[in-house]
């Protein structure tokens, strides 16, 4: 067994989902390769914390926060492999958060087991399985395992002080690996194909007691899709993935729905932006905008949009108003409908 230290700690609750803000954010920031916010525009609490990281880095403060803070920067089949480890322990009934939280206190460094080996992953991901895509799997969690991957998030802790309850925050930032923990195991043929991973407490950080366990299947939705797409084309690639887009456009949106807003409407530079659409910046505006327009159906087809429209906008931009699936993330319609009322 390998094991990567993690530390212990207390988080406040979220009812939103099941993983951390910080990880998705993490994503997000990933696409362009920059943080969301500049270093200079941090809190003084924040700064002094990427100022420790950096010191032990021997690096310039600035330079380290721009290059790494924040982000996750992987390739396409490791953001894969991310979201489907993600699915597949969101969908373990022995690893129900709602009863682990009522039957016992929370001790998040002994959480986020996800039972699997190289061979299940690579049937989840591509449908079928070989010894070469095992291995592919194989290095991918390898690299999710060794790979330094730098992120803050705040810390909320309720203190009782002249018997007086309140919240008190601080920032944190750190080094990490997202997987902490391999569980080695070999198959009949001596080879390492493991048996479980673990996900660093920061993937299940805001367990909440109110959370609704999701089995939206979110990756085999959209793996079918383009499978299908796939079977229409004379190339009949069946082993085809599904777009990097798609899968950064599926980060980004559970980023917005966290502010429990379903309804936006983008400008398409915007949204070719924050995705990182080469294409539209190259000036193949029209081939950008169809990759987002194939990315929104497919999400669509997933369950994660309710439904999207393009709009005309000014300058002959287009704007896409897409309206978020609330039941994808766990909100019944109703209540969604009354948590916008209250946010807007």
């Amino acid at each position: 067994m390998k094991d990567n230290k993690v530390r212990k700690s207390n988080h406040k609750e979220n009812s939103v989902g099941i993983y951390s803000s910080a990880v998705n954010q993490a994503k997000i920031n990933g696409i362009n390769g920059v943080p969301q916010i500049e270093f200079d525009k941090l809190s003084e609490d924040e700064k002094n914390q990427w100022k420790a990281l950096a010191a032990k880095n021997k690096e310039d403060i600035e330079a380290f926060y721009r290059n790494n803070a924040n982000q996750i920067k992987f390739t396409l089949l490791h953001k894969i492999v991310i979201l489907v480890l993600e699915e597949i322990f969101n969908e373990q009934p022995e690893n129900n958060p709602y009863y682990w939280l009522r039957n016992k206190p929370a001790d998040l460094s002994d959480f986020g087991v996800v039972y699997t080996n190289y061979n299940i992953l690579s049937n989840y991901i591509w449908g079928d399985n070989n010894g070469k895509k095992a291995d592919k799997i194989k290095k991918v969690i390898q690299d999710l395992y060794n790979a330094d991957v730098y992120i803050s998030y705040v810390v909320e802790k309720e203190i009782t002080k002249n018997g007086k309850k309140s919240i008190e925050s601080e920032w944190r930032a750190e080094r990490l690996h997202l997987i902490t923990t391999i569980g080695d195991k070999c198959d009949l043929a001596g080879r390492n194909r493991c048996s479980y991973v673990q996900l660093h407490q920061i993937f299940v950080r805001r367990l909440s007691k109110r959370y609704i366990q999701r089995k939206n299947c979110l990756y085999q939705k959209l793996r079918d899709y383009y499978q299908e797409i796939s079977k229409n084309t004379n190339k009949k690639n069946f082993n085809v993935l599904p777009s990097e887009e798609v899968i950064d456009m599926a980060s980004y949106f559970m980023g917005k729905a966290r502010s429990q807003k379903y309804e936006w409407t983008f400008n398409e530079e915007t949204l070719a932006h924050d995705l990182n659409i080469k294409d539209y910046f190259r000036g193949q505006v029209k081939r950008g905008c169809k990759k987002m327009c194939e990315a929104l159906n497919a999400l669509h087809f997933a369950g994660m949009i309710k439904n999207w429209e393009v709009l005309k906008g000014v300058q002959n931009q287009r704007k896409y108003r897409v309206v978020l699936n609330s039941d994808f993330f766990g909100i019944k319609e109703e209540d969604a409908n009354k948590l916008e009322k209250s946010v807007s």
